[in-house]
């Protein structure tokens, strides 16, 4: 494995979301990644990134569905 990159098997992994997600958010964000035979390399700081923009995400939804509904909302 290159030093500083990601798989894009481990990316998917990390990040938590399915291959059509990741591919769409890397297209829309400008993700660039780089073929070397068989594996697909992404940069470990970009995808840092966007593991931390689902997080934010989350959190926001969770707010939202508090709001709505006066319960407290627990991820598990």
């Amino acid at each position: 494995m290159k030093e500083g990159y990601i798989t894009k098997g481990e990316a998917i992994k990390e990040i938590g979301v399915a291959f059509g997600t990741f591919e769409k958010y890397c297209r829309k964000f400008g993700i660039e990644s780089i073929h070397e035979g068989r594996c697909t390399y992404y940069e470990r700081k970009q995808i840092d990134m966007l593991k931390q923009l689902f997080t934010e995400q989350v959190q926001s939804h969770i707010r939202i569905i508090e709001k709505w509904t006066g319960r407290k909302v627990k991820l598990v």
